[in-house]
């Protein structure tokens, strides 16, 4: 009784897929769709703001070999650079409206990235050093992975949060650090401007 019911079945589905593959009055439908530009990164010694009305007016100085980097919709600005070895590094600035996450998530997000453990918030404070230029308040975090390393600051003012990141290998990142220093230095926000 079975495979009678089987056969059935399957007979039964046979037909039903075999008059859908009709195609007699079915033609073949080409599109072309032109993929928008991304906005690239600034291309300029110095960043204004994309738009003044969303995010508060910022400029910085670039520093000496480096240049754009790959543009992404999720960053303000995007940078690279190039080691004599060939290693590279990115340095990405980006910005969020709010807080931007809290610390202890961000680190840790951070530190998943080159491959270290997440911390909990008793080790938080070890890991976050301020740093001061001449305006802004930077908190600060120096996350080293077994092959690579990030460099991190970020600031909270007038409602965004504005994260600044310099990673890559260990040695260029190393290499780099007194120019992303630098950067941090010469970053200005509207109200800064002298």
């Amino acid at each position: 009784m079975r495979p009678f019911i089987f056969r059935f079945l399957f007979s039964g589905a046979l037909v039903i897929v075999m008059s859908a593959c009709d195609r007699s009055d079915q033609q073949i439908k080409v599109y072309r769709l032109v993929k928008a530009p991304v906005e690239s990164a600034p291309d300029q010694r110095t960043a204004p703001a994309s738009s003044a009305a969303a995010t508060p007016q910022i400029s910085w100085e670039l520093p000496d070999g480096w240049g754009n980097g790959s543009p992404s919709t999720m960053r303000y600005a995007s940078f690279a650079a190039t080691e004599e070895n060939g290693e590279k590094v990115d340095i990405s600035v980006v910005t969020f409206p709010g807080d931007g996450g809290s610390d202890l998530d961000n680190v840790n997000r951070w530190r998943q990235q080159i491959g270290l453990a997440a911390v909990d918030a008793g080790e938080l404070n070890s890991i976050i050093a301020p740093f001061q230029s001449e305006q802004i308040n930077f908190l600060t975090a120096d996350m080293i992975g077994p092959n690579s390393r990030t460099l991190a600051a970020w600031v909270r003012r007038e409602g965004r949060s504005w994260f600044f990141k310099l990673s890559g290998p260990k040695d260029a990142v190393e290499k780099e650090k007194p120019k992303f220093v630098k950067f941090l230095q010469s970053v200005r926000f509207e109200k800064d401007a002298v």
